[in-house]
């Protein structure tokens, strides 16, 4: 039997949630069992949060050959420590470093905040000087902690919203975002071993970002399906008996895929497809007789349908960098054969064209649901972003077995997790992140090449240096104020050919998300903890 045990109860955050968000409040007992006589130094209660990334690559050596090297990063996302023994009414009297407690049972309350920044993007968050660098008591990855770390160069800290748990390992590639509750019944003696009692936490993001519109839509590029018509036609008399022949004649029919989501912001366990229809520029007259009906020259059918979310995730280690890509299969349709008539085509004034609604409703709302993933973040060394990838099969009849494939990708989906702001955040968050653009996005005139994830990585990469380079010349006036740094903004950016496809991509989507990315020089840069929240949101509390 141990001389000391502990026990960690915690109660449930608000709304009985299985996660804990942002800004709520971690309350509970630290229950501490002494069988036997024991000193001690304290017994404190520590919350805290780690970002680790690593990323092997063959690389040569000095004598040319090539070996495989691994590079790791940590990030402190998260502090805070609380004393539970001895109070402070006892520390005021007492002058003594080491204490003696009796066998029996002791509880003790707590009370920790979560933040709603990560603390290694606050240059005056106790955090970044952490027992963690300077304590005898825990240093375990102080090689690579902070900037004051080797090849620190490539390292970068983001004044961003907290990253939600996660976890991929690999043998060669991977990362973990992860949060604890850690108890220690800490004794002052080197040759005494320490009683811990370890937590770990779940943490999601909530909603920062509220949409302003119902909707929004992407519309593919012009495709085309011919369709046939098949007439009877007399043919010429040669005998006292007549005949009749068959004609056939075809017709293009020139249409587009209109994609209606929800809005621009998809939450995770719902369907955000509000409706797939089809855009003519002909009129649905074209399509119907005098007397309203369909004269059937205007209809073809939809025979296959998938749908797919496409994650990518962006990471780093120093100057290495990968990304991890999954695919989640949504939905899939087949075979089917959904009728399409462009005779009941409604004119939409703003595209110039008429529309056809594919009834799909009640198909999407009972079958299509996005998986439980982690929503869309950005973090110092990672971040995740999403696409919806369509594939659509349409044929002039319905016993046809010629297809016309249609393929769509939409991309920047920014996926949330459906988890609103608890009522204890008596903050602004648009004040604090840049809020979402005011008018819905509509790809009217959308790429012919599949998603960014689906593209070439050469390809990929000179479009993403051509987005970096443009926006730093299109905000050149943010560096001219700013001395010790290079006259090329895009220069400094870019450090090596190694890093560059990697860091533009990361950059890229954070601008998307609204956040800034620091430099090197953090405590010039990034806001404080105070101003990143609000005056009202009670500080972190770092005690020994």
């Amino acid at each position: 039997m141990s001389a000391c045990e502990i026990k960690l109860v915690v109660h449930k955050p608000e709304g009985n949630r299985t996660v804990f968000v942002p800004l709520d409040f971690i309350e509970g007992k630290v229950i501490v069992k002494v069988n036997k006589e024991v000193t001690l130094e304290n017994i404190q209660i520590k919350l805290s949060g780690d970002l680790h990334t690593y990323v092997s690559k063959y690389k040569r050596n000095s004598r040319g050959e090539e070996r495989l090297v691994r590079r790791n990063e940590y990030h402190e996302l998260l502090y805070d420590v609380d004393t539970l023994f001895p109070p402070d009414n006892i520390k005021a009297v007492s002058k003594s470093h080491e204490y003696t407690m009796i066998p029996g049972t002791y509880e003790y309350d707590f009370k920790l905040q979560i933040p709603l920044t990560a603390a290694c993007g606050d240059p005056s968050s106790a955090a970044l000087y952490s027992n963690r660098l300077n304590s005898k008591i825990e240093m375990k990855h102080s090689a690579h902690h902070s900037q004051r770390g080797f090849n620190s160069r490539y390292i970068t800290h983001l004044a961003a919203p907290l990253p939600p748990s996660t976890q991929v390992q690999n043998m060669t590639h991977g990362y973990s975002v992860a949060y604890e509750l850690k108890v220690t019944v800490r004794r002052r003696s080197l040759f005494k071993g320490n009683y811990r009692k370890i937590l770990p936490l779940k943490l999601m993001p909530f909603d920062i970002y509220v949409p302003h519109n119902p909707s929004t839509w992407f519309i593919t590029g012009e495709n085309k399906i011919v369709k046939k018509q098949y007439t009877e036609v007399p043919k010429e008399k040669r005998s006292f008996l007549g005949s009749k022949t068959v004609k056939t004649s075809e017709s293009v029919l020139p249409f587009q895929v209109k994609i209606d989501l929800f809005n621009p912001y998809a939450i995770i366990n719902t369907n955000p497809i509000a409706g797939i229809s089809i855009l003519s520029k002909l009129p649905p007259s074209q399509f119907s007789n005098k007397d309203g009906s369909s004269n059937g020259l205007g209809q073809f059918f939809l025979k296959f349908l998938t749908v797919h979310l496409i994650s990518n995730t962006r990471y780093s280690a120093e100057e290495f960098q990968t990304t991890e890509g999954l695919s989640h299969e949504l939905l899939e349709l087949a075979p089917i054969s959904i009728p399409i008539d462009l005779a009941n085509g409604k004119t939409i004034d703003a595209l110039e064209s008429y529309e056809t609604a594919i009834p799909l409703e009640s198909i999407l709302n009972e079958r299509l649901r996005i998986p439980a993933v982690v929503p869309s973040f950005a973090s110092c060394s990672i971040s995740t972003e999403y696409t919806l990838s369509f594939d659509l099969m349409f044929s002039h009849s319905k016993e046809s077995h010629r297809f016309v494939s249609v393929k769509y990708s939409c991309e920047g989906i920014l996926l949330n997790s459906g988890i609103p702001k608890p009522s204890t955040a008596n903050i602004n968050i648009n004040n604090t992140f840049a809020p979402p653009p005011s008018e819905p996005y509509v790809n009217i005139n959308p790429p012919e090449k599949p998603s960014v994830a689906l593209e070439p990585a050469a390809e990929r990469a000179r479009s993403e240096k051509e987005e970096v380079e443009a926006w730093f010349k299109n905000n050149k006036h943010l560096y001219d104020n700013n001395p010790g740094q290079s006259s090329d903004p895009a220069a400094q950016h870019l450090q090596s050919s190694d890093s560059q496809h990697s860091d533009e991509a990361i950059s890229h989507q954070l601008s998307q998300l609204g956040i800034q990315e620091s430099s090197a020089n953090i405590e010039d840069e990034l806001p404080s903890y105070q101003q990143a929240t609000a005056e009202n949101l009670p500080n972190r509390r770092i005690r020994s």
